[in-house]
């Protein structure tokens, strides 16, 4: 089975809503929601792929000491194995876009459990939801 290393960001902004994203533009999983990031490149660390695609996917620029790591997680897919690290970025204040014009949404602590995420993306979802406390 193949394992993809990944790197994803808990966006929060001042009033503490998290953006997740939609995956429509996807092939596999794309009735999904989730948080922003990606897989990473050859050569590439967890941190610096998570800048690059968090650039290519919003047109966000963020520098490497506002990216605090939150967790780790592992996931079986029917397909692969997910190995991701999950940094936290709070009080973002940035106006995004989707370059690849996925939907983007603010979502409160309150929302997240209606939100339709990822399965990995709900281990991650566990330990948001004491943060926000």
């Amino acid at each position: 089975m193949k394992t993809v290393f990944c790197s994803s960001a808990i966006i929060l902004n001042s009033k503490k809503e998290c953006l997740v994203s939609s995956r429509s533009n996807k092939t596999i999983l794309s009735n999904y929601f989730e948080f922003p990031g990606g897989k990473l490149e050859q050569n590439e660390g967890f941190e610096d792929a998570l800048i690059r695609e968090l650039n290519e996917e919003l047109g966000m620029t963020i520098h490497q000491n506002k990216l605090n790591h939150f967790i780790h997680i592992t996931h079986k897919y029917e397909f692969f194995f997910l190995y991701m690290h999950v940094y936290l970025i709070e009080n973002f204040q940035q106006q995004l876009m989707s370059i690849d014009k996925e939907k983007l949404v603010w979502v409160s602590k309150d929302n997240l459990a209606n939100v339709n995420i990822l399965p990995a993306n709900k281990l991650i979802m566990n330990k948001l939801y004491q943060f926000l406390k």
